[in-house]
């Protein structure tokens, strides 16, 4: 009973969002998405284990420890909606961490399962919001009230995790993990192939481009390991890589797909130089709330910096935190990745890394709740053999066949 209410709840962490929730009538998101998740924890962890290893959830008990510090301190200054925040996108994560952890290999297979649904509902659902351009669960409210006309190519699905850009960071990070498991080639192939027409509908620059060299680098392994035979490496490439190749300049150029990457006359856009000017947003910050954090000022610094976000996740958690929590909560978050990859290759740490914080970092999300939530989820699940491997293993693991 209990392993059928974890699953539950990662289907329900996994779709309950800002704009799923509305459209099915639920008003309370976060509690929704989390509540499962937080009642087999406080079973698992006061009930039946009593105790925490604290090396084992090291990183996860420090980060909710900062947290819990700096609501306090917030709530004594008088601001009080900071715990609302930081308990959902902080600690929802670490406690879903703590808990994946120490699940049997069979449950984790089973979460892998969700995990792989959820990725081809969330592809599809872009590409269909693509090919009819409409947003079944919009970003925004506005959405269906805009007047002035949005050409084709301009037009970026939302699927189920609301904003484009979180979303492509999100399939991003499911895709570099399908690639580095055990799965068959043919299936990483179908995996790598639908997942980048998802970015590439979600319209996210960024992430198309480091995917494109991801791709070419994903191409150039599978090249590489296909035995000694020439015959072999030619059919691998008339069969798979030229009409690969093609297929991606078919839809680049000759559709409307290739979106703002290769519609617009140039790619230093008002969003681009958003990012370029990412740094003025210190500029209206008070001193008192750069050292301790206010995240009342996010939207005042974003009507004032003329954009529709702060589009950098380092500087969004230096406005919410400040100095004094968010730098060490950032150190945190990334000895907790540096240990979930610990086994992980030289070749798969590149697929992750760049999946997942060279793209996050290339916007705000990964400030945002659901990307900590995916990563956690296929760090636990698509799990990797805890041993040293040589090259030749690498490529095996990396290229399974």
């Amino acid at each position: 009973m209990k392993n059928y209410l974890l699953y539950l709840g990662v289907i329900l962490c996994l779709l309950i969002t800002t704009t799923t929730a509305p459209v099915i009538g639920i008003q309370q998101v976060g509690l929704t998405s989390s509540a499962v998740i937080l009642l087999i924890f406080f079973y698992e962890f006061l009930l039946v284990r009593k105790t925490l290893q604290f090396g084992m959830f090291r990183e996860e008990i420090t980060i909710i420890l900062i947290s819990l510090i700096y609501v306090v301190f917030q709530a004594v200054e008088g601001n009080l909606d900071t715990f609302r925040l930081t308990f959902f996108a902080l600690m929802i994560p670490m406690i879903l961490s703590m808990l994946l952890k120490i699940q049997k290999q069979d449950v984790k297979q089973k979460i892998k399962t969700i995990t792989l649904v959820f990725f081809f509902l969330e592809c599809l659902l872009a590409i269909y919001e693509r090919i009819f351009s409409i947003n079944i669960f919009p970003y925004t409210e506005e959405v269906e009230n805009i007047y002035v006309e949005i050409q084709k190519w301009d037009f970026r699905s939302s699927a189920f995790l609301g904003h484009p850009l979180m979303n492509a960071l999100c399939v991003s990070i499911i895709v570099s993990f399908i690639l580095v498991h055990k799965f068959h080639t043919l299936f990483k192939l179908f995996c790598l192939t639908l997942g980048v027409v998802a970015i590439l509908c979600f319209n996210a620059r960024g992430a198309s481009l480091i995917w494109g060299a991801l791709g070419i680098y994903y191409l150039y392994l599978l090249y590489k390991s296909k035995g000694k035979k020439t015959l072999h490496k030619l059919v691998l490439v008339v069969c798979c890589i030229i009409p690969l190749l093609y297929g991606t300049y078919y839809l680049m150029f000759l559709t409307s797909l290739g979106g703002r990457l290769v519609n617009q006359e140039k790619l230093m856009d008002g969003s681009a130089e958003t990012r370029l000017n990412v740094l003025e947003a210190f500029n209206y910050i008070m001193d008192y709330d750069f050292w301790f954090g206010n995240p009342a000022n996010y939207l005042v610094i974003t009507k004032l910096l003329g954009a529709g976000g702060v589009e950098n996740s380092y500087i969004v958690w230096i406005i919410q935190y400040g100095i004094f929590f968010g730098i060490p909560l950032i150190i945190t978050l990334s000895y907790l990745v540096k240990k979930y990859l610990q086994f992980y290759s030289r070749q798969q740490k590149i697929f992750v890394l760049a999946a997942f914080v060279l793209v996050g970092s290339l916007n705000n999300s990964l400030s945002g709740t659901a990307p900590w939530i995916i990563f956690i989820i296929c760090a636990n699940c698509f799990q990797v053999t805890k041993k040293k491997m040589s090259g030749k293993n690498v490529h095996e693991l990396i290229l399974h066949k």
